[in-house]
């Protein structure tokens, strides 16, 4: 895995904000990127794995899971988020 950088990150997952604000971020060469409250450490985070112009999201769903397994579905990109009705994750490095 690369090595994080850090950034600001918003997820926010139907309609209740996780994230917005200072994070951790791992860009992978295909776009896919993971986003963490804190690299290594307890708290959220969610993965957007690339598949062309689209992607699928997934997130830990609670502070204290070391684990993505939760699915968020089909997401679209708009700008510096991917998007669905239900999550959308942002992330500026």
């Amino acid at each position: 895995m690369p090595a994080p950088v850090h950034g600001r990150c918003s997820l926010t997952i139907k309609g209740i904000t996780y994230l917005n604000g200072a994070c951790d971020i791992v860009l992978a060469e295909d776009g896919s990127f993971d986003v963490f409250e804190h690299f290594g450490q307890p708290g959220y985070f969610a993965k957007v794995i690339r598949d062309g112009a689209m992607a699928q999201g997934y997130w830990n769903g609670a502070r204290d899971s070391d684990h993505a397994q939760d699915e968020l579905g089909e997401l679209t990109r708009s700008g510096a988020c991917w998007k669905n009705a239900t999550a959308k994750i942002c992330a500026w490095s």
